[in-house]
């Protein structure tokens, strides 16, 4: 089988038959199970899953690789209900745990992030992805290596920094206004870095929120930013350190 013919693996929604050959190809996609079995690349594929559970080898992996591609399609819905899977905050910290059963990218429930655990030439990694990419940690060894103890600091350390994120993802941006309002302040954060809004110095807003961060290897002007901010008439509600940089979010001081 050429790469053409490979390519039109999802012209089919009903396909029920994948040669050896698809099934390596979806595995390292991450569209099936690593030993290319239980294939779910669409809705259709999900319902057939779902329907052949009771031929996988492991139950409970097989319920756990279908859940998973079941919130990748957003499509929970379609899942028993004697599963009891439910695609809110409350099943967050489960997400995350299966992720290391498989790698690849996961979406988070409740947020715009999206988990990426995966095998490198030198280990594993584990990073989210969002307004703000962060690493989270790495090491020897494959994913489903991990120890349990490694693995629970690592899942405390994402859902700390989920906490953060969903505070700044999916950034509003400032308005015309706003940024007249802050040109000042933007103006001295290119002062401190080569370009207003690089990885070293963010300024940014989320909602009502406005949030300043600055990486650890940078000077730090947090509290020449709170200074100017009080200035303008907006307070701090909150401060703190991720892994990699500190934060300040603001918002109106209406008192």
């Amino acid at each position: 089988m050429n790469l053409r013919e490979l390519s039109k693996i999802c012209d089919s929604a009903n396909k029920t038959e994948f040669t050896k050959e698809e099934r390596e190809k979806l595995a390292k996609e991450g569209l099936a199970l690593p030993d290319g079995s239980f294939p779910i690349r669409n809705k259709q594929d999900l319902r057939d899953a779902i329907a052949a559970i009771g031929l996988g080898r492991n139950y409970q992996k097989t319920k756990k690789w279908i859940i998973k591609r079941a919130r990748e399609l957003d499509a929970v819905d379609m899942l028993p209900e004697k599963w009891k899977v439910k695609d809110s905050d409350d099943s967050l910290k489960e997400v995350i745990e299966n992720a290391f059963d498989f790698g690849g990218k996961v979406r988070l429930p409740g947020t715009d992030l999206t988990l990426v655990v995966k095998d490198t030439d030198d280990g594993y990694s584990v990073s989210l992805e969002g307004v703000i990419d962060v690493f989270i940690a790495s090491g020897s060894g494959n994913v489903t290596d991990i120890s349990e103890s490694k693995k629970k600091e690592i899942v405390d350390r994402v859902l700390e920094e989920v906490k953060m994120q969903k505070v700044t993802d999916d950034s509003d941006g400032f308005s015309k206004e706003e940024k007249e309002l802050f040109k000042d302040i933007e103006s001295k954060i290119s002062e401190w870095s080569d370009d207003g809004d690089a990885d070293g110095y963010s300024f940014f807003k989320k909602g009502d929120k406005i949030i300043f961060e600055e990486m650890f290897y940078y000077d730090s002007h947090c509290l020449d930013v709170a200074s100017m901010m009080a200035n303008l008439g907006y307070k701090a509600i909150d401060d703190g350190e991720r892994h990699e940089s500190r934060y300040c979010i603001f918002v109106e001081d209406n008192d």
